[in-house]
């Protein structure tokens, strides 16, 4: 999975080894990778306001993560989804959505 941060020129991967990899877009510089999940990340998405990145895995679990700091700031986990299949967040930043393969959709706060 692929997204673009809206404000900075940063694009996060998604990758099968769990993690998920931030890269400097023209230069394709590898900026940070952060490192959580236990499964293949299947969705990535960045907030609104360019600051934070979400995560979602086929561990069931989706991940908020500062874009300064590398923390991990949340964890979410749906305990009936085996496995997060896509995000989505809000314009206005405060709801993210997860899609997971047993057909369910989940609308989080993302506080």
């Amino acid at each position: 999975s692929l997204a673009i941060n809206p404000v900075a020129q940063l694009f996060a991967a998604g990758c099968s080894d769990g993690s998920v990899k931030l890269w400097k877009l023209g230069k394709l510089e590898l900026q940070c990778t952060f490192q959580g999940h236990s499964g293949q990340v299947i969705g990535v998405a960045f907030s609104p306001n360019g600051q934070t990145l979400i995560s979602g895995s086929a561990d069931g679990t989706i991940r908020i993560w500062h874009l300064q700091t590398g923390q991990q700031l949340n964890v979410l986990t749906d305990e009936t989804a085996n496995s997060v299949t896509a995000i989505a967040i809000s314009t206005d930043g405060e709801l993210i959505a997860s899609g997971s393969t047993n057909g369910t959709i989940r609308v989080w706060q993302s506080n």
